[in-house]
């Protein structure tokens, strides 16, 4: 009877059936692909997800809106996307939505009402890296900047929040 009771509590739960969509429009970047693998993981782990359908590739704001219809065909019940525009794919999500599909926007926050968005503060988050950087160098020196996808919001947001935190200390240099 104990061994029936220790089986019956270590025994993975069942899995709820979801499939979850991921939308990615850059790929090759190592923060991007180590963003699938922990969706993928999570998604595992978590025993509710069934399957995890990617769309990861290097695209447009066209080529991202067909991936996510794509999604929307092969019956996701969630897409998590980090989009390459943050306004563009916003006809492509309200389609998934109208399908009562959950849209989940990480790391580019999209400007979709019905989407949810899960990212930092991006202007705060490249300040914070700034300040930790110069403090690290002793307030002087020479930075290697290097900066992410460009015209990406996160991007933008982030080497705003830097170059202010950079612009206090004259003795710092950014490398050109």
């Amino acid at each position: 009877a104990l061994l029936t009771g220790v089986s019956a509590m270590t025994a993975p739960a069942h899995s709820a059936g979801y499939v979850i969509g991921v939308s990615n429009s850059w790929a090759g970047n190592a923060w991007r692909e180590e963003m699938v693998c922990a969706i993928k993981a999570q998604s595992t782990l978590s025993k509710k997800v069934d399957k995890v359908i990617v769309a990861s590739r290097t695209t447009d704001a066209a080529g991202q809106s067909a991936d996510v219809r794509s999604l929307i065909t092969q019956g996701v019940n969630a897409i998590i996307i980090n989009a390459g525009d943050v306004n563009a794919v916003n006809p492509a999500l309200d389609e998934a939505v109208a399908k009562g599909i959950k849209v989940i926007a990480v790391d580019n926050a999209v400007t979709d009402k019905s989407a949810t968005i899960v990212s930092n503060d991006k202007v705060a988050y490249g300040a914070v890296g700034a300040e930790a950087l110069a403090k690290a160098m002793g307030y002087k020196g020479n930075v290697l900047y290097m900066r992410g996808i460009s015209g990406a919001g996160a991007d933008t947001d982030r080497d705003k929040g830097f170059k202010a935190v950079m612009a206090k200390y004259p003795k710092m240099k950014i490398a050109k």
